[in-house]
């Protein structure tokens, strides 16, 4: 069963002892999305975009990667793990790039449909971080199948951290170094079971998560 109260609490566990190192990703991350937001080069034009999403999507699967990392290791994580993560910026870049245009394409319909197929593309970074020689494309479509079912799930994990979200603006940004941490794994916990399901369910098998 979907249980978001599980993973939340696995994540403090996960977490306890080794908040520095997603703490401070954190704040890299914050600092970066700041500065190309802020930046008319790096959102104006065609060349501003691509940049735009060179830097979200290699950002994205070194973050991503640490927390693939806490939940697979009970040692404490490295900064360089971090770093580490900035080597695979191929499919950092494609990845966002890929599930943009999709997400873009479904916008042009209404954005309801848009919005459903934003989550089922939102276990796309953590197939990648997982599986380090899946493809991009792959690495989509294993993310609808085994978000089949529990779009609603993962939209009702999401709005459970409404109440922290907003503690984050009040705080005028600050909590969002904890709160973020906290949130990634705990989707980072539901991806799992969610592989692990559909494993079990025969949907997919171990091998469809090798290359």
């Amino acid at each position: 069963m979907f249980d978001s109260k599980s993973f939340k609490t696995s994540a403090l566990a996960q977490l306890k002892g080794r908040w520095t190192v997603p703490c401070i990703a954190t704040l890299i991350l914050i600092a970066i999305f700041a500065i190309i937001g802020e930046s008319s080069f790096l959102t104006d034009g065609t060349v501003g975009s691509i940049l735009y999403t060179f830097i979200s999507g290699v950002s994205v699967i070194a973050y991503t990667n640490i927390f693939v990392l806490l939940y697979l290791k009970t040692a404490q994580i490295r900064f360089a793990d971090f770093i580490d993560g900035f080597s695979d910026f191929i499919r950092g870049f494609l990845g966002m790039l890929w599930m943009s245009l999709w997400i873009f394409l479904w916008a042009l319909l209404f954005v309801i449909p848009a919005f459903v197929k934003f989550y089922a593309y939102s276990q796309m970074f953590f197939v990648l971080s997982d599986n380090p020689k899946i493809g991009v494309i792959k690495a989509m479509n294993i993310s609808k199948v085994i978000t089949k079912g529990h779009k609603a799930d993962l939209f009702g994990l999401t709005v459970s951290f409404i109440g922290w979200y907003i503690l984050g603006i009040i705080s005028c940004g600050v909590l969002f170094v904890w709160i973020t941490p906290y949130a990634t794994m705990t989707f980072t916990n539901a991806y799992y079971y969610l592989k692990q399901e559909a494993i079990r369910t025969g949907v997919l098998t171990p091998a469809d998560f090798e290359e």
